[in-house]
């Protein structure tokens, strides 16, 4: 107990055993007794009232907790069903493009019949291709970019000025601005300047 509350209890102890025989100071020493019933109360009703508060902030943690958690695994199982079903679009897009391929070696007709079908087909693929925002890297006579180009050869060449492509030997793709794969290329490098001879 604190020295106030003592005080407290000392000034109503002392209040009960004075004789106030005045309706004033009876009234006073009522409000007094009231006074330190009330504070005396307050502490029995106090922790009491914290106990309730507490327990109900909780159990409104611990609601917003489960909330919280039912919401992640609610994103995770939305998004492992995105990745797994994101090429959908794309891949229907593709069989029709296995189906020609499939019609053109079922029809029959020669080679250059064969070839024009193939063309045909490619050209729907690249159709298929930019819908979705893939682009080919363009690469023979154009500088040489480690970003987009991946050097698998090289060869001198004295009419070039810096490092030049000179050939490709695959495609390669962005789609947006997002690499997909990088162009295999052979690079032309500019001719080394003849030593001059020492003397």
């Amino acid at each position: 107990m604190g020295d106030d509350k003592r005080d407290e209890t000392e000034i109503a102890l002392e209040a009960d055993a004075l004789d106030l025989d005045a309706d004033t100071e009876g009234s006073l020493a009522d409000a007094v007794r009231d006074a330190l019933a009330v504070v005396e109360g307050a502490d029995d009703v106090q922790p009491a009232a914290e106990a309730e508060d507490q327990d109900d902030y909780r159990e409104k943690w611990l609601r917003a907790l489960a909330d919280l958690d039912n919401y992640r695994k609610r994103m995770d199982r939305e998004r492992a069903e995105e990745r797994k079903y994101r090429s959908l679009d794309v891949l229907r897009e593709v069989l029709v493009i296995a189906d020609n391929l499939q019609r053109a070696l079922a029809a029959g007709g020669g080679v250059d019949d064969l070839k024009r079908g193939v063309e045909m087909i490619l050209r729907q693929l690249d159709g298929l291709l930019k819908d979705f925002g893939v682009r080919r890297i363009p690469t023979v006579g154009q500088p040489f970019d480690p970003e987009v180009h991946d050097a698998v050869s090289r060869q001198e060449d004295p009419e070039v000025e810096r490092p030049t492509v000179s050939e490709e030997l695959q495609a390669g793709y962005v789609m947006h601005d997002r690499l997909l794969r990088p162009a295999m290329v052979a690079v032309a490098m500019p001719g080394r300047p003849d030593e001059e001879p020492e003397g």
